[in-house]
């Protein structure tokens, strides 16, 4: 029973390894923008830009690592680049619109690992 409990204890830490990016990353986070306070949708958006400066930064890191790690970026996906555009073209503020954009944008099943999951 004890390496029955090990094996259980070591795909939950694996699963919840490979789960974290999608519940504390860009763009699971996005959906913050949704929220009905005012503070957080704007919280959201500064940590937003800050993340994404940082991304923009790496271009002037030399190196081969650096350079590959930036090309594995959650910033290059379509879907976190339209919000980037948008919070952009509001002076990274998110007005109404963008909240509605959020919520139309979270609330639709959609993406291969909601699928894969089942």
């Amino acid at each position: 029973s004890e390496l029955a409990g090990s094996l259980v204890l070591a795909l939950l830490r694996a699963r919840l390894k490979r789960q974290s990016w999608s519940l504390f990353g860009w763009p699971a986070r996005l959906c913050l923008l949704c929220h009905g306070d005012p503070s957080v949708r704007s919280e959201t958006a500064e940590a937003f830009r800050k993340d994404y400066d940082i991304h923009i930064a790496m271009r002037d890191i030399p190196g081969a690592q650096v350079q590959e790690l930036r090309q594995r970026s959650l910033f290059l996906l379509p879907c976190v680049r339209q919000f980037k555009v948008a919070l952009e073209a509001n002076g990274w503020e998110p007005t109404p619109a963008m909240q509605e954009f959020a919520r139309t944008a979270f609330s639709r099943v959609g993406g291969s690992q909601m699928s894969e999951d089942g």
